[in-house]
Formats: structure tokens, sequence, C-alpha cells
């Protein structure tokens, strides 16, 4: 009770693990004499029970002697780098050093012995890994071993680790950038868990209740934006705050022009967001500029705008994290501006994607920006124009597979809707006016909650699971509260100045207008656990995983803001948090709770290794889409040969008519070969250009929403032949 404010009978009985039904006259009686002592009171409001201001003094006190039992037994716990809490072990420290400082044998045990000795002595109530270091270094500079102590040196990360960071022959081209960023990362990471989140919201984290998005940006930035780029195309651009950092640019002449200003203008913007952007309906928005421009013409500006976007790297390292969202359905506010212009707007749609088909001069797709069409009756309709757009969705999407698709046909989706470049989620929540809620605002940030621990501490009772998801998401959105109050300050403080650039009185970016996700991840195996039966398997199974999402939606719904619920997390939210429950309840007991393959499924609700037919995939994932207000998707992972265009058509035709999906993609697998640059489709174990094989071969898949290096999890998913 010293950890919560208030709980009811019920939920007391849950916390100490009894039964209502068994021992409710047994725990009635005792509740009923720590009332009478004057420890507990009912709480008239709510009926529920809390302590006493004498109760509380008397859980400190029992805390204190627990801390005392505990320290006299010589039990420590430890908040460790990797993201747990663990029991502290001294070979751990003769481990890291024999590892990281190459130390002998009998040298590493003295100084561990040494260390633990002194970690006993101390009156906190748990350790750090940090701090562990500090006092393993403090021993080796007493005694003289100042080499050793060099390489134990922590610089946020440990020496050890950043060496592994720079020497590490990773598949893919790693830029500098990268190294450094994530060297950054791990700090304000830290910083965040220890200083700016509350103590209970970090130890949920550290420990696998939750994992927090983002926790190197958290107090920094917000995670995306929907573009309203009419503003600067009529505005310019300019950072009153910025002084003489950023220079001013006045509003673009040309189709050109714009596109460079836009490109300029996210390479800036991102400084400010911690994932990625969206610049939604830009064929309507950029159609002003193509009046007595032919196709060709339009066709070369986006091709040279296209390769100076994948030629220009983020100070993360990284190609931009860019959408273009194409539509010929614009929302009410993009119509009442750009109506006049839809033979330019589909001209626009035409270029962009004949330009990305093509690629750039060495035959490779351009990764940036992710192309996100919206698809609607209209567009399937025998209108020519619209057969030949389809047409071209259909030869990019055979020959490079990276469009995003967003069904505005299916029933429960909202035709004024915007998928952001992370498939995060904003609908115009049937508002007169749509504009500040599709655009000038994003995500905020997102929460994701595991399941898995739920399902194994609940051991199949469904009230405990549903106590357990309600507290998870109560410290989820207590997360996010923290988060809008430091985003607000940081704009306040103009600490993030392009969000800041304002119109008159308000800020470019609306943050009062931000969604909040609160996501899951291993629905399926958290099913399994509880119910014995995958979801996909058996009808119960799969009542249940409803349940849990509807639970969830129904509980974020009574908040008041913009709350959703999704299933989306660019993270390897997953693999952590599968660490956690392995190291809390033991390899082999979830093993035999899960079966089968071991990993946690993310991003979608059938795992990508279940032999499911891809019609009863598509069933399951509608199902649960239109649940998801905050963000959804399917990959749909194709085998080769890849169909051809008007096979695709068909295909794409009847997933939009006869499915409830609302966004989904398809994907093929890549093979490069790093010697002779050369791209060839399919999973090939050596180059079909030069014979080369092994370190020179990389293999990339579809990973949520752009392609990255093959992982195990993505090794053994199923590949459809449609």
């Amino acid at each position: 009770m010293s950890r919560s404010d208030e709980l009811s009978f019920t939920e007391l009985m849950q916390e100490l693990n009894m039964s209502p039904r068994t021992d409710a006259g047994k725990f009635g009686y005792h509740l009923k004499t720590l009332v009478e002592a004057g420890l507990v009171t009912t709480v008239p409001a709510s009926g529920k029970y809390a302590l006493t201001d004498v109760g509380k003094i008397m859980a400190e006190l029992i805390w204190e002697i627990e801390e005392i039992s505990r320290k006299k037994a010589r039990r420590m716990l430890v908040r460790t780098s990797s993201l747990t809490m663990e029991p502290f072990e001294r070979k751990k420290i003769v481990e890291a050093l024999r590892r990281e400082a190459n130390a002998p044998k009998k040298i590493a045990e003295a100084i561990a012995r040494e260390a633990e000795e002194r970690l006993l002595k101390l009156e906190i109530s748990y350790l750090t890994a940090p701090l562990i270091r500090e006092f393993v270094n403090a021993i080796l500079l007493e005694q003289g071993l100042e080499d050793y102590r060099h390489s134990m040196t922590r610089l946020g990360l440990p020496v050890y680790d950043v060496e592994r960071l720079l020497e590490r022959e990773h598949y893919a081209p790693t830029f500098p950038d990268k190294v450094h960023a994530a060297t950054g990362d791990a700090v304000m990471s830290e910083y965040t868990l220890i200083k700016q989140l509350p103590r209970k919201v970090s130890d949920a984290h550290l420990s696998g209740i939750i994992h927090v998005c983002n926790t190197n940006y958290w107090m920094l930035r917000p995670a995306t934006i929907h573009h309203d780029l009419t503003f600067f195309l009529e505005n310019g651009f300019e950072v009153k705050s910025a002084g003489l950092s950023l220079a001013f640019s006045r509003p673009p002449k040309s189709l050109r022009a714009a596109l460079l200003f836009a490109i300029r203008l996210a390479h800036l913007m991102q400084s400010n967001l911690a994932v990625g952007q969206l610049i939604d309906n830009i064929n309507y928005v950029f159609a002003p500029y193509v009046s007595n421009l032919n196709l060709e013409e339009v066709k070369k500006a986006i091709g040279e705008a296209l390769l100076h976007l994948n030629q220009t790297i983020t100070s993360r390292g990284n190609i931009l994290p860019l959408a273009f969202g194409l539509t010929v359905t614009p929302p009410k506010y993009i119509e009442e501006k750009y109506g006049d212009y839809t033979d330019e707007a589909l001209i626009l749609f035409k270029a962009i994607l004949q330009a990305m088909y093509e690629g750039d001069s060495a035959g490779k797709p351009f990764i940036s920006p992710l192309p996100i069409i919206k698809i609607c009756n209209k567009m399937l309709s025998k209108n020519r124009d619209y057969e030949e757009i389809l047409e071209e969705i259909c030869k990019l999407t055979t020959r490079w597979t990276t469009p995003y698709f967003i069904n505005l046909n299916a029933e429960w989706q909202t035709r004024e809707v915007s998928y952001g470049w992370d498939l995060s989620r904003l609908d115009s929540e049937k508002s007169e006016d749509s504009k500040y809620l599709l655009a000038r605002t994003g995500c905020l940030d997102t929460v994701i909650i595991n399941l898995p621990r739920i399902a194994l501490e609940a051991n199949g009772d469904d009230t405990k699971f549903f106590s357990r998801l309600r507290k998870a998401i109560s410290l989820a959105i207590e997360t996010l509260n923290v988060k809008r109050e430091l985003i607000e300050k940081q704009i306040e403080k103009e600490h993030l100045p392009l969000l800041n650039i304002r119109d008159g009185g308000s800020p470019y970016y609306h943050l009062e207008h931000a969604t909040c996700n609160i996501g899951y991840v291993g629905l399926p195996e958290a099913v399994k656990i509880h119910t014995g039966s995958w979801l996909y398997e058996d009808v119960n199974a799969l009542s249940f995983a409803e349940k849990i999402v509807d639970f969830m939606a129904r509980e974020v719904s009574r908040r008041r803001g913009r709350w959703k619920v999704t299933c989306i997390s660019l993270e390897k939210v997953g693999e952590r948090l599968l660490r956690t429950d392995i190291a809390r309840f033991g390899l082999k007991n979830v093993q035999e709770k899960i079966g089968g393959e071991l990993f946690y499924t993310h991003n979608v609700h059938v795992p990508l290794y279940a032999q499911v037919p891809l019609s009863r995939r598509f069933i399951i994932e509608s199902r649960f889409q239109k649940k998801l207000d905050g963000g959804h998707g399917l990959n749909i992972y194709l085998k080769e040969p890849m169909p051809d265009v008007e096979y695709l058509m068909k295909c794409l035709r009847i997933i939009v008519a006869r499915t409830e999906l609302g966004a989904f993609t398809f994907t093929r697998d890549w093979t490069y070969c790093k010697w002779c640059g050369k791209l060839f489709g399919g999973f090939q174990v050596k180059c079909l250009n030069c014979g080369r094989s092994l370190r020179n071969i990389v293999h990339y898949t579809k990973v949520v929403n752009v392609y990255d290096v093959l992982v195990e999890e993505y090794a053994k998913r199923v590949k459809y032949a449609i």
C-alpha cells in the first residue's frame, strides 16, 4: 500500500497473490485489524483503502528493517547498463576485467573480492553498473594498475563498448556519425532514466515491464511531424530566434526550387525531431509549380531532387527519414486551396512514381522518401488517368517494393487520415476543421507495454492479467505526460527553434494536438502463455487477444487529449524485453510457455514465422488494425519471382476491395555485393555478377517501413507467392 495511493479490497488481494474466492475471510480479518489499529483507513470518495499518516511511518520503518536484513544477508541488487535489475555477482567483475582490460585471472579475482567487500558497506537500496565500475577503478588506482584502469573507464558507454562500435565489421556501410550518435545516445538515455523520469517509471523500463522509446531524445524532441508545407512555400523560411545561424530563404518560384527548398527544410527540421517526417498530399501542394511544364520536365526536376535527398546524410549518419504522401482524394483543407490543380496533381503523382522507379544511375532504389500512397475507389475506377496512375504504382512496387499503401476503402478508415514515416497515424476525428489535427503536429512519442511479462505474472488468471495491464497503461500515460511537459518547456525556451517558427501567435508545431501512443509487444506470445493456444489457431485465443486490445483502447480513451493505441515500434523492443523476461523467469520456463520460436512479435499480430495462409493473415491483421488508431501496418513478404505489373494490379484491387486492411506493403528481399556494387532481387548466397560471397554480400529486407540489413528474426519469416 505504501507504493500506491489507494487500493480496493480486491486489488489488495491481487497484490498479495491471494484468491478472493478462498482467502477473502482471512484477509478481511487482518485488514480490519489494521483499520482498528489506525494504520489503514477507507477513502470516502472511492471506498478504497489507503495508509494513514501513522501507517505511512510504519511502512517506512518496515522498509528500513527489510533493508537492514538484506544487507546483513549480504545481498545486493544491481541496475545494469543492459537495462535489467539483477543480483550482484562478483564473477561479473572478474569477467569484465578479463574481457575489457585483459587482466590476469588472479589479479581480476583479487580486485573483485575487494570491490565486493567495499560495496557491502554502502548504505543504499541498490547498486548501479557505473557505481560498481567507479569502485573497481578506484581500487585499480590504489594498487597502481593504471593501464587496467584506463581500459575500464566509462564514457557513457564503457571504453570497451565504444571500441567495439569503432572496430566492428558491420555488414552494411557505417558512417562515422553513426558511432558518434550511438555514444551520445547512451549518455542521454542514462540521463533520462536517472534524472528525468520518475523512479517507478525508470525501474519499470529497466526491469522490462514497459519500454520507453527514444530515451536518447525523450527530454529534447518530439518523435514525428506531419508538415504543412504551404506555410513555408508562402512565407519562406526564417528562424528569427537563430540570429545569424540560419539564412533566410524567400518563397520558391519554380518546381526545382520548391523541391530543393522542401528537402533543405526537412534536413534542418530533423534536428528538432527524434524519428521522422511526412510531407503529405505532396502532389497537390506542389501542383501550382507544374503549370506550363510537361511530364518529362517535371520528372527531371524530381529526379534531381531525389538524388540530392539520397546523397545527403543526417547528423546521425543516416539517409533522411522522410515520407511523401500521395493521393487523388486530398483532405478538405487541401482541396479548398488546391482543388483547381487536379490535372497538375496527377502529373506530379505520375512523375514522382516514374522518377522513383528509375532509381539512381547504378541501378539502386531511392531509400528516401518513403512513398505512402492512399488507395480509394476513384483510383480503382476505369478512368484512364487513374488507371495510368495505378499502373505506375504497380511498376514501382514490382521493381523496388518501396511504397506503403493506405486503404481508404476499409469501412472503418477515415478519408481524412495521415500516416507518418513511422506509420504513426493521425485522423480528423470527425472534426470540421481537420487541418491542425492532420498537419503541423505529429506523434509526441510511444511507450511500449510488455504483454508476455503480464501473462507470465498472471499465470492464467484473467483478473490479474487486466489488473497488471491497467497498471502498465497508467505507467505509460505518466511517462508520456512527463515528456509533454518537457517538450513544452523546450518550445517555450526556444530550444526547438524550427518547431517554434510562428505565423502571428502560434508556433508551427502544435504540441496540443500531438498524439501520445501506447503500444504493445508480444501479443501472440502473451495469449499463448495465458491460454495455451496461438491466436491464429484457436478462436478463443483470438477473442482474448482482441479483448486485450479493446481494453487498452478503452483505458486510453478515458484520458483527455489525443491518446492512441499502436502496435508499431521502430526500435528492437521485443529483443530487449524478451531478455528481461528470461532473466526473471528463466530461459526454460519462458521457452516452455511459448513453444516454437523464441521471439516476441512486434508490429504485427501473427508471428512472421507462422505457417498461416495469406488470406487468414489478412483477416486477423484487419481485425486488429481497425482497433489501432495510433498506427499499424502489414508487411507482405513475397517469394521470387515477383509478379508482373498486370497481375499485381489485380492483387492490389482485390486487397483494397475485399479486405479491411488499413495499411500494408509488399516486400522482396535484396542481395547487394559490396565488391562490384550490383544489386539482385531475392536472397542470393553469392553475387550473380562477380561470384563473391560471405563478407562481400549484404542481404536486405524491409523492416516495418524501410529496407535494412536482414536479421535472424526476419530470416525465418514466411514468404508468399501471389
